[in-house]
C-alpha cells in the first residue's frame, strides 16, 4: 500500500482534531504561496478545520479602502454580505476586536439589526492599519473558544498577507519593467526560449511582433520627459490589455516593444499588429507606430534568428515611410 495514500487520511484527522495544530499549518502553507488567489484558498480551507461548528468569513479591503469584499468564508449558512462599506464594522472602525450580541445597539451593520446569533469581528492588521477583517458566528457553547482561537487567526493571517503582498512586489520588481508595467527584456528572452521551445516540440508556430513608436524623441523634445514617460506607461497599459490570455507583453528597450504570440501564425500576428498599431494613433495626436512580425518556423529556427528578423522586418516599416506593418522576408537555410 502506498503509504503516502495511508499517511494522508490521519494527517487531516490529526489536524481536524487538533485545531491549534490547523493555524500552525496555515501559516506554514501561506508561507509557500505565491499569489492572494492561493493564500485565501488556504485561509478558506484552514478556517473550515479551526472553526468546524462556526461559519464566518475573510473581508478584505480593496485597493481604494472603500469596500471590505469576502476573499473566502467558510461553514453554513454563508455570510449574509459579500461586500460591504468598512464604516459598518465596528472592529474596523474601533480597530479592535467587537462581540455582537443578538438584540445588541452594537451589532455590526453587516450583520443586519435582526441577527439572531453571537458574532465576533476582529481587524485583520499586519501594521498600523487594518487592510480586512475576520467575522465568526461561533457556534452554541463555543463563543469563548471560537474568541481566542479568531484573535490568533486573524493575526497570523494578516501577518502572511503582508508578506505575501511583499513577496509579490518583490517578484514583480525582478520580472517587470518599472515604467511600462510589461515584462522587461531578461523575461522576454526566457519567454521566447521557453515558447520557441514548445513549438518545436509539438510543431506548432509561435509568432512576434516587434513594434516601436515612430518619431518618438520628438515626443521628448517638444513636451518634455515627463510626457514621453506618461505616453510609454500608457502604451504599457494599451498592450498589456490588448493581448490574449497566453500572449506575453515585454517591453524591448527604448520607445520598442515586444509581443510573444504562441500559437499564433504569421497572418493572425498582422492582424493583431494592425490593430494596436491603430490604437496607438489615439494615444497621443500625431503618434504613430511600425510593427515587424517575424515567426518560428517560418523566419528561423531559434529565438535569436527570429528576434533579427523581426528587427529587419521592423527596419523595413520605418524606412518604407512609417506607419505600417511589414512581415519579415522568409528565412533562406544557411
Amino acid at each position: 500500500m502506498d503509504p503516502l495514500a495511508h499517511a494522508l487520511p490521519l494527517a487531516e484527522r490529526w489536524l481536524a482534531d487538533d485545531r491549534t495544530s490547523a493555524l500552525v499549518e496555515m501559516t506554514r502553507l501561506l508561507a509557500s504561496c505565491t499569489t492572494a488567489e492561493a493564500g485565501f484558498a488556504v485561509v478558506g480551507a484552514c478556517a473550515r478545520r479551526t472553526f468546524p461548528r462556526s461559519p464566518g468569513a475573510l473581508y478584505i479591503l480593496d485597493d481604494a479602502r472603500t469596500s471590505l469584499h469576502a476573499a473566502c468564508s467558510w461553514g453554513e449558512p454563508p455570510p449574509r454580505s459579500l461586500a460591504f462599506d468598512p464604516a459598518g464594522c465596528w472592529a474596523m472602525r474601533r480597530r479592535r476586536l467587537h462581540a455582537g450580541f443578538p438584540g445588541d445597539d452594537l451589532v455590526c451593520g453587516h450583520l443586519g439589526a435582526t441577527e439572531r446569533s453571537d458574532s465576533i469581528c476582529v481587524p485583520v492588521m499586519p501594521g498600523d492599519d487594518p487592510i480586512g477583517v475576520a467575522h465568526l458566528r461561533p457556534s452554541p457553547g463555543a463563543f469563548a473558544e471560537d474568541l481566542a482561537r479568531i484573535a490568533s487567526f486573524a493575526e497570523r493571517v494578516g501577518l502572511a498577507l503582508q508578506n505575501l503582498t511583499l513577496r509579490t512586489r518583490l517578484h514583480e520588481q525582478e520580472i517587470k519593467d518599472t515604467l511600462t508595467g510589461m515584462l522587461n527584456r531578461h523575461c522576454m528572452e526566457e519567454t521566447l526560449t521557453r515558447e520557441v521551445l514548445r513549438a518545436r516540440r509539438k510543431e506548432r508556430t509561435v509568432s512576434i511582433i516587434l513594434l516601436g513608436l515612430d518619431r518618438f524623441a520628438r515626443v521628448n523634445e517638444a513636451h518634455g520627459p515627463a510626457v514621453g514617460d506618461a505616453v510609454l506607461r500608457s502604451l504599457g497599459s494599451l498592450l498589456r490589455a490588448g493581448v490574449r490570455a497566453d500572449d506575453v507583453a515585454c517591453r524591448y528597450g527604448g520607445d520598442q516593444a515586444l509581443l510573444v504570440l504562441p500559437e499564433a501564425t504569421v497572418e493572425d500576428a498582422v492582424r493583431r499588429a494592425e490593430q494596436l498599431r491603430s490604437a496607438i494613433a489615439d494615444l497621443v495626436e500625431n503618434l504613430s507606430a511600425s510593427a515587424g512580425v517575424a515567426a518560428f518556423p517560418d523566419h528561423g529556427d531559434s529565438p535569436a534568428r527570429i528576434l533579427a528578423q523581426a528587427e529587419r522586418a521592423l527596419w523595413l516599416a520605418k524606412s518604407a515611410g512609417r506607419g505600417r506593418v511589414v512581415v519579415a522576408p522568409t528565412a533562406v537555410a544557411p
